[in-house]
């Protein structure tokens, strides 16, 4: 139950602190008057969007605070979110002009997800945009599911469902790409094709060059080869003769004085150096040879490694990373097409599943169609509906299979109505009037609120479209459902106002320059001048009849509204 309302800086009101009965509250005012403010506020302490344009003029910031009794699953739910739970709770939005609105609950930061998952039990709000919402069959199904107890198991269903449709599109995604996957696996077959074909090695770019430019310089390089050996041993006169030489008369020089024998020996090692560097030589031309077809042969895979380096290189060790790469794509290929018929199980298993989900959830909404239908038009007789009739559809597929899941299982719910006799039923969008739907409203609220464990209901111009007798008999129900715990109306009806255990007025007012709204409790005579005021015509005889809806709701017996 809501304990009391706090405002700060909130639109037009300064400053306000509402502490609320439990019962019915009843809240008036002309037209004008602001009353739509309370409900604006409620509605932020609830988790709606809160701007700069809640702000008081010339104000920095706004304040809405509540205080609620906690029912106990409130408390698990505030353990589950480390916040300490009490008896009470109380949520505070704190909104600046300049910056983003923060929630606090009893003291704590909270995320305006973890708000609305906390104030969600907490308040019910019934306005003109839920009156509405009965003209969409989608609040059709919302509001049977509630009633069957379905709410956390529609929810789940719904979070399997956009799972399943998430590897639906996955496996579209895949199917879509299959035809490039074909293309690509071609395209890295034939660029490895083409590199296996050349087999290039690490390295064999530089040796072949290597290998042209002698190619190209042998009749040169055997000639200056020639000359070498012949210089150094093969002609007379040549090198190593002459250092032969040198070193017999060394030789003659150690027997007479020894130290000349170790510049001898280093003549001898030098004649082996330059006999070796001989041979070397000799070898190294007698291996050369003038073949054009070779230089051709070589001329021939330097283009081709060309070729290939143009596009894989600029040499080869990149071209021979780039075919290891092929190899790599080739395989990612290979698990994308894996991932493909991994998805097709994973949707079949998943499609069996929430089938069988769904088709429980139709069950229990079968059942509890006629159960809905009847605890309303119970509520009819009480709403000045007695010859109403109310019917709640629940079509589903003769044989479900898997295309047949939407996201909240295989039903289209829709509700039924007839408000005369004779008459018969059809779609409540297209049939009943706005005096209608209001009531309408009201009979599901009372239904819907016992089984929710809302102890709060706020209803904004529920007697939106009704007569003076029939509000009057709004007012009896509203009243009785007071019982339970807490309604909130915002009214227009005199009627209904006179049966509140509370009456708040709003007002407006023009100070200084500024439009102020305030929020008043009202008693005793206050609150007949209200009704009268609410009732129009001529002073005294208003105030006749003011009095005697007061008197006449005093004596009121709730008992044939509950």
């Amino acid at each position: 139950m809501l304990l009391e309302l706090g405002l700060e800086n909130f639109v037009l009101i300064t400053r306000a602190t509402l502490v609320l009965s439990p019962g019915l509250v009843s809240v008036t005012g002309e037209t004008g008057a602001g009353k739509s403010l309370l409900v604006q506020a409620v509605k932020t302490v609830l988790g709606d969007r809160a701007g700069p344009h809640l702000v008081r003029t010339g104000a920095d910031q706004a304040v809405v605070q509540a205080l609620f009794d906690a029912p106990d699953a409130l408390r698990e739910v505030l353990d589950g979110l480390g916040i300490n739970g009490d008896d009470v709770v109380t949520i505070r939005r704190i909104i600046p002009r300049n910056g983003k609105a923060r929630a606090y609950v009893n003291g704590a930061f909270v995320s305006i997800h973890d708000l609305r998952t906390i104030a969600s039990s907490l308040v019910s709000i019934a306005g003109q945009h839920e009156y509405q919402s009965l003209l969409s069959t989608a609040h059709h199904r919302i509001a049977l599911d509630r009633f069957a107890g379905l709410d956390r198991e529609v929810e789940d269903f719904s979070r399997g469902h956009a799972e399943l449709m998430s590897l639906k599109r996955e496996l579209q995604k895949l199917a879509a790409l299959r035809k490039s996957w074909e293309d690509r696996r071609e395209r890295l077959r034939a660029e490895a094709a083409e590199i296996d074909a050349v087999a290039p090695r690490e390295g064999e770019d530089e040796a072949l060059e290597q290998e042209r430019k002698v190619l190209r310089s042998a009749s040169t390089l055997m000639a200056a080869g020639h000359a070498v050996h012949s210089a150094l041993y093969a002609e007379k006169g040549s090198v190593l003769e002459r250092l032969h030489a040198c070193s017999k008369d060394l030789e003659r020089m150690s027997a007479i004085d020894p130290r000349v024998s170790g510049l001898y020996e280093d003549l001898v090692s030098i004649i082996l150096e330059v006999e070796e560097l001989s041979r070397s030589v000799h070898f190294h031309v007698s291996g050369l040879t003038d073949d054009p077809a070779r230089l051709e042969a070589v001329e021939e895979r330097i283009t081709r490694l060309k070729a290939l380096a143009r596009k894989y290189g600029p040499d080869v060790s990149d071209i021979i990373a780039h075919r290891k790469g092929l190899e790599e794509k080739l395989a990612s290929l290979g698990v994308e097409e894996g991932r493909e018929a991994e998805l097709k199980g994973l949707i079949q298993t998943r499609e069996a599943e929430l089938l069988a989900q769904a088709t429980r959830i139709s069950r229990v909404r079968l059942e509890s169609a006629a159960a809905l239908a009847s605890e309303v038009v119970r509520e009819f007789a009480d709403l000045r509906l007695s010859n109403a009739r109310f019917h709640v559809q629940v079509s589903a597929p003769e044989d479900p299979a898997p295309s047949d899941l939407g996201p909240h299982g295989l039903d289209e719910v829709r509700f039924l109505f007839s408000a005369n006799v004779g008459e018969p039923l059809g779609p409540i969008e297209d049939i009943a009037s706005g005096g209608e739907l209001s009531r309408v409203m009201l009979a599901l609220k009372t239904i819907l609120s016992g089984r929710m464990g809302i102890e709060t209901v706020l209803f904004d111009e529920i007697d939106a479209g009704l007569g003076g007798e029939v509000a009057e008999r709004v007012g009896i129900k509203l009243a009785a459902l007071a019982r339970r715990g807490q309604v909130i109306v915002i009214t227009h009806f005199p009627q209904i106002a006179a049966l509140a255990d509370q009456h708040l007025v709003v007002s407006k007012h023009v100070e200084n320059g500024a439009t102020h709204t305030a929020v008043t409790q009202i008693s005793s005579d206050k609150r007949t001048d209200e009704i009268a005021r609410m009732l129009g015509g001529a002073p005294m005889p208003a105030r006749e009849y003011a009095r005697s809806l007061l008197e006449r709701a005093g004596r009121q017996d709730l008992s044939e509204g509950s």
